[in-house]
């Protein structure tokens, strides 16, 4: 976009989610556009509290566009207690997962676009030797490659999507290999 105004900045921020595709025309109502889950049900609270305890805080100017309300996690295990009635467990994912020991891991490939603020928590290293690859896609923002194709889309999204299909075709096809060698 051409100019630096901050309000149209904003809407184009918004349209990059809920109106990705234009099928909201020029102005949109956030009740009636986007996954359901994501309104007014609080899903993405109650997920916060039960599976992704994420550390996200705002700390004004010069840091971001928002006021000061830096995250605490006190704060954030009442909130769902308060909420809910669940306790989360801020180490569940690492726990249950590994958090970046991905020794027991493999058939991974971790995608993050640059655009992306959440690809600051991604996995950025590959293990190779377990079929774990990182990719880092220029102009991608969040989830872009695993969206449907669209005519706007940067080229680095659409070699993203041609590896990770290359690579999910490959592990579908040893395994079909695998277990006919077993039977």
């Amino acid at each position: 976009f051409e100019d630096n105004d901050p309000v149209t900045a904003m809407r184009m921020l918004g349209n990059l989610f809920f109106n990705y595709t234009g099928q909201a025309g020029q102005c949109f109502d956030l009740s009636k556009v986007g996954p359901a889950t994501l309104h007014g049900l609080g899903g993405w609270n109650y997920q916060a509290c039960t599976e992704m305890v994420m550390p996200v805080g705002q700390y004004g100017p010069p840091n971001d566009m928002f006021w000061v309300a830096p995250w605490n996690l006190d704060a954030q295990l009442q909130s769902c207690v308060d909420q809910y009635n669940i306790m989360p467990r801020p180490r569940w994912v690492p726990t249950s997962y590994g958090g970046t020991n991905l020794n027991g891991a493999s058939k991974i490939v971790f995608s993050n676009g640059d655009l992306d603020p959440w690809s600051s928590g991604g996995v950025h290293f590959n293990v190779t030797e377990n079929g774990i690859f990182a990719i880092t896609i220029k102009d991608g923002a969040h989830h872009l490659d695993l969206r449907a194709a669209n005519p706007a889309d940067p080229h680095s999204v659409k070699v993203a999507r041609q590896f990770e299909i290359a690579n999910i075709q490959a592990w579908i096809e040893q395994h079909g290999k695998a277990s006919r060698t077993v039977l």
